[in-house]
């Protein structure tokens, strides 16, 4: 992503030269001699006209501000994702750190940065989604999903993580059918068939959550069925990642 920055120069007028006052000589009609008029006083200069003051530079919060808050926040919530509570911390704590974020955004970035346990990060980060929501809707700026009518993706891992990052788009901006897009293609995947009873379970309960995200209707509501579904995350990796740990013993 590039982002441009503005740069205002203020260039003054030069000052007007001074009009240098000339003699007109003619030829008196009457006797011939050369008439010459008496020298005329230099008119003074004109004043330079008042310089207009160079605008004051504007502050540079929007686009790099909230661009570094944006991929902290996003940052954050696949941490907790994949059952890293302590790189979410870290990088919530980024914000909290950051001068010039907005209050709200922080007072939501240090919940996730004070837990150390996945269901208290994962319904903090779903508060956090809510609120950049909430100043996205009350600012009337905020970042615009392009409009896709498929999750890009090479192969279903690909396509898994992009899912679980158009429904986390689709919570911040908040944009309903980018959420919905995310929420409907983020299945795990995963053979049902093949995998441990413990995986099993945690897939099953994640699609549980799944429907109930789709379901919800408020932006409150979202934020916190995004929380479940994080957390149904969080859980289906876990489980995997034991699964795999014991099979390579």
């Amino acid at each position: 992503m590039l982002l441009l920055a503005c740069w205002w120069s203020a260039f003054g007028a030069d000052d007007p030269p001074p009009t240098e006052p000339t003699d007109a000589e003619s030829t008196d009609p009457v006797d011939g001699e050369p008439n010459v008029a008496p020298e005329e006083a230099p008119e003074p200069a004109e004043p330079p006209e008042p310089q207009a003051e160079p605008p004051e530079p504007q502050p540079e919060q929007a686009p790099n501000l909230m661009v570094g808050h944006f991929v902290e926040a996003t940052t954050t919530m696949l941490a907790v994702a994949v059952n890293r509570v302590d790189v979410a911390r870290s990088h919530a704590q980024r914000i909290v750190d950051t001068a010039g974020a907005p209050d709200p955004l922080v007072a939501a970035a240090r919940e996730v940065a004070d837990c150390k346990k996945v269901s208290c990060a994962s319904e903090a980060v779903g508060r956090m989604g809510s609120t950049c929501a909430d100043c996205h809707l009350t600012t009337g700026h905020g970042p615009v999903p392009h409009d896709m009518g498929a999750i890009p993706g090479k192969d279903a891992r690909e396509r898994h993580i992009y899912a679980a990052t158009f429904a986390w788009v689709g919570l911040i901006t908040p944009k309903q059918p980018t959420l919905l897009m995310g929420l409907s293609n983020v299945v795990p995947p995963v053979d049902r068939d093949t995998m441990s009873d413990k995986v099993g379970h945690a897939a099953d309960a994640f699609r549980a959550s799944l429907a109930e995200a789709v379901a919800a209707e408020s932006l409150e509501d979202r934020a916190e069925a995004f929380g479940q579904v994080l957390e149904g995350c969080a859980a289906c990796h876990e489980q995997t990642l034991e699964t795999r740990e014991r099979s390579r013993r």
